[in-house]
């Protein structure tokens, strides 16, 4: 079993984020695994191993989701303005493999913050057309896309 014993508690979030980091990028790009493990399994070993207590490692791993999901949006958009149709997708996708790998809860403070950040960055149709272009498979997906977008 891994051992490790951080110093401080904020190097301890800090090894823990940085796996979060790493577990959303692979996410996004369609992975399910980290190494052999799968990646909800891999985080919640990595966090008792830490002994990053349980409602802490939500909070680090709800922030990063939420950075990733505002920050993709955003690109989306840019990719929406420019033409750029299969980033555009591309992008949309990455989302929806997030929010189903690492959901948010109902009514999280995290899809308000997102919420309230677009604001005015981006049209009523720019959001419109995202959510007619987000994968459909996944309602729970689709609603936590729409609360973000304030539709």
């Amino acid at each position: 079993a891994l051992k490790v014993k951080p110093k401080t508690s904020n190097s301890r979030d800090a090894m823990f984020r940085t796996a979060i980091k790493g577990a959303v990028e692979a996410i996004e790009n369609g992975s399910t695994m980290l190494g052999s493990d799968p990646v909800e399994d891999f985080l919640n070993g990595l966090a008792v191993a830490l002994g990053v207590p349980p409602s802490r490692g939500a909070a680090i791993s709800n922030g990063e989701v939420a950075a990733r999901c505002r920050a993709s949006l955003l690109q989306a958009v840019v990719f929406s303005r420019t033409g750029e149709d299969i980033e555009f997708n591309m992008t949309l996708i990455k989302i929806d493999n997030l929010l189903t790998a690492l959901p948010f809860q109902e009514n999280a403070p995290e899809i308000e913050v997102i919420t309230s950040s677009l604001n005015n960055r981006m049209t009523g149709e720019e959001r419109k057309k995202i959510v007619a272009a987000f994968p459909q498979g996944r309602e729970e997906n689709l609603a936590m896309l729409k609360q973000m977008l304030n539709l």
